[in-house]
């Protein structure tokens, strides 16, 4: 069943070598198993998919592909993955990421005020964006290690229900043809 479900997000390698973009990255694409729907390269993809979406910029998509590659993970889904970080999820999970982070750091919880100024940026955003870098990286890590071995574990039960009901079948019809003779 997971190989279903994952199988309409991949593309053919065929369909990238017709793009015209795409022919500098020939060589790095050539690679089958960037496409394969393997148990391994999918639930690879998904960790690196949900490790990216917790990059605080909006650079999540492309760094989820290049470490796809470079991991030689499934490239479609590993990119899909990182599109549960959307506008209404992004609020919470890096507030919650800064939250981590300060409480890490060991930095006292303050109120936090925002003004549009080069004061604000250069004064209390220098002072945000450390509590915000380790919250998202061990939230992040911990997320995307929960998320491949939640996936792993789904897909070896369910490949295992599979072999158990394609066992049971031929059983079955051999009692039902020896009660008929």
């Amino acid at each position: 069943m997971p190989r279903r479900f994952f199988r309409q997000f991949t593309v053919k390698r065929d369909e990238l070598r017709a793009r015209w973009y795409l022919k500098p990255f020939h060589s790095a694409l050539a690679n089958p198993k960037l496409f394969s729907v393997q148990r391994r390269n999918v639930v690879r993809a998904v960790a690196i998919g949900v490790f990216c979406a917790w990059i605080p910029l909006p650079v999540q998509f492309v760094a989820a592909t290049l470490a796809a590659v470079a991991l030689r993970a499934n490239v479609a889904v590993a990119a899909i993955t990182t599109l549960f970080t959307n506008p209404i999820t992004m609020a919470p999970m890096y507030y919650l990421a800064y939250r981590v982070g300060q409480t890490l750091l060991g930095q006292p919880i303050g109120r936090f005020r925002f003004e549009f100024s080069w004061d604000w940026f250069t004064g209390e955003f220098v002072e945000l964006w450390q509590p915000l870098l380790v919250g998202c990286l061990l939230l992040g890590t911990a997320a995307s290690l929960l998320a491949m071995l939640t996936l792993d574990v789904v897909w070896r039960v369910s490949v295992a229900a599979t072999v158990k009901a394609r066992r049971l079948r031929p059983r079955r019809a051999q009692r039902i043809d020896s009660s008929r003779s």
